[in-house]
């Protein structure tokens, strides 16, 4: 045993030192070269029952709270049998449970297939209500290694909720009609966005319509020759009300359910605010479009806080992308950590081969005179 540690005991050290530079080294560069997952997107929407009502959609997001990140909806000018409306919020994947869950459909023109969306689904009429936006739960507060971690309280991680728009809006030409499915049993409500032009797919039921299809025959005989054939064409029709029934031919909903329709406002005032904003230890990258800048409330001994706020008059999508520093500063120590390391594991790599090898190959105890790597040319005869 003394003997084999004797022999090999080197070669064990080679490795093990070998294998940890190895590991930490690739663990420190995967670290550096890792970028977080950016801040996931939520989106607000309000549809109203009259589309010439005047909306108005506030939301104010806290970076370091956003559990308590809030959406204000105001419908006024219309008549008030015609003021309900309601506020569809899609959270970003991985959010909390909504306490008002909902399951969106959306069939755009095109013949594509759109799954259903996971929506939290707020209704009102007449008097303004805030709601709370609801896509993320209470967590402690972090440091700046973990300000750009998505899940996390900070301006690093803030989600900005676009407001009046949605991913199916953003590139939809025209406005789309929402239907809720009515008088159905307690649980997630059902929503059925259709757009214009919107085609049923093949699967989908139609309604079939007779229509006459002439023989090859001529008219002349045609009192002697076979009689027109009729034909069924599949159209898609929706139905009439008051059961509205789905243009695009969903079969999600309940056959004897019934639907109310709401639209999109034709006039709309979006705001959203931004507070307590500080940027102490952060480096702004991007922000777009520029806000209005006042003085914020801040807290005790963080520095000057300030109120970001963005206006619109239709959708609004703000962005804002920031850097910390701290963070920075810690990507480039991984960066030369790493680089360290990994020039160790191979100077380790480069050693053992130089060194170690040869003596696996030709062992001290295998060589006798004359063999061996350093066995010089035979000795001429007659030379002592």
């Amino acid at each position: 045993m003394k003997r084999f540690v004797h022999d090999h005991g080197l070669i064990f050290i080679f490795a093990i030192g070998f294998a940890v530079c190895l590991v930490l080294g690739f663990a420190m560069e995967h670290r550096a070269f890792t970028p977080a997952s950016p801040p996931g997107q939520a989106f607000a929407v309000v549809f109203v029952q009259d589309p010439a009502a005047v909306v108005s959609l506030t939301a104010t997001v806290n970076p370091d709270s956003p559990w308590r990140d809030k959406l204000t909806v105001h419908v006024k000018g219309v008549p008030k049998k015609l003021d309900h409306w309601l506020l569809v919020v899609e959270c970003p994947p991985g959010s909390a449970n909504s306490p008002h869950p909902g399951k969106l459909v959306s069939e755009p023109v095109a013949q594509t297939s759109v799954p259903a969306s996971a929506v939290t689904v707020f209704s009102g009429a007449s008097k303004p209500r805030t709601v709370k936006l609801g896509c993320f739960i209470r967590v402690q507060s972090n440091s700046f290694n973990q300000s750009n971690t998505p899940g996390y309280a900070s301006i690093g991680s803030v989600t900005l909720p676009a407001l009046e728009t949605d991913q199916e809006l953003q590139g939809a030409l025209t406005t789309p009609t929402l239907y809720e499915e009515r008088g159905v049993s307690a649980g997630s409500k059902r929503l059925f966005q259709i757009f214009p032009g919107a085609t049923c797919p093949s699967s989908a039921p139609t309604v079939t319509q007779p229509t006459a299809t002439p023989t090859n025959s001529p008219s002349a005989d045609a009192a002697s020759g076979p009689s027109p054939q009729l034909s069924s064409t599949a159209v898609a029709t929706p139905t009439s009300s008051p059961n509205p029934g789905i243009p695009g031919c969903f079969d999600e909903g309940q056959t004897d359910a019934t639907f109310s329709k709401y639209y999109l406002p034709s006039s709309v005032q979006t705001k959203e605010t931004l507070i307590n904003v500080n940027l102490t230890g952060y480096q702004v990258e991007s922000i777009f479009p520029a806000p209005q800048i006042t003085a914020g409330k801040g807290s005790p001994g963080r520095g000057v806080a300030e109120d970001y706020t963005w206006s619109g008059l239709s959708s609004l999508s703000p962005s804002l992308i920031v850097s910390n520093l701290a963070g920075q500063q810690a990507v480039n120590r991984y960066i030369f950590v790493a680089g360290i390391l990994l020039g160790i594991a191979g100077g380790a790599a480069a050693s053992f081969l130089q060194e170690v090898w040869p003596k696996i190959i030709w062992p001290k105890s295998g060589r006798t005179e004359g063999n061996g790597p350093d066995a010089s040319k035979e000795i001429p005869a007659g030379e002592s």
